[in-house]
């Protein structure tokens, strides 16, 4: 990871511990979204007993939109100055 401070590169080194604190900062999200996509699996294959082709079409569908309108929603919060603050209003 490389750090520019008035044109000149400086390197900075994480400690591992470090690196590993970032990566645990996900597992609770992570843990939960895959809970939550093995119960609304088992709903629209038991429950709404749609087949296994629809199913797979509306979790899929349900992804790629998540990682397109993540994309609109970030450009959105980067660039909308409030007298809150950027990120407020979008919480």
């Amino acid at each position: 990871f490389f750090l520019i401070v008035m044109d000149l590169p400086i390197k900075i080194v994480l400690p591992w511990w470090r690196k590993i604190m970032f990566g645990v900062g996900g597992y609770g999200n992570g843990i939960l979204r895959s809970v939550m996509g093995i119960f609304q699996m088992a709903f629209l294959l038991e429950v709404a007993q749609l087949s296994w082709e629809w199913t797979a079409t509306i979790l899929v569908t349900e992804q790629v939109c998540d990682a397109f309108f993540d994309i609109i929603v970030g450009f959105f919060s980067d660039n909308f100055p409030t007298r809150f603050g950027r990120r407020k209003p979008w919480i």
